[in-house]
């Protein structure tokens, strides 16, 4: 069983960590959907990058 009690530690609610206790799945879910996220932010970010010009 998954032990995801040091959530609370960051704000989660007792309800949030019972359910990932429940079902771990969830939060390896909830962490590629975040990195895909960021990924398609760098790819979007560096599409509209124009050459020859800083920020």
């Amino acid at each position: 069983m998954a032990n995801f009690d040091w959530l609370k530690s960051v704000g989660a609610t007792n309800e949030a960590v019972a359910v990932l206790n429940d079902q771990p799945n969830l939060f390896v879910n909830l962490l590629v959907v975040i990195v895909g996220l960021m990924v398609q932010c760098l790819l979007i970010c560096e599409a509209f990058q124009i050459p020859g010009r800083t920020l």
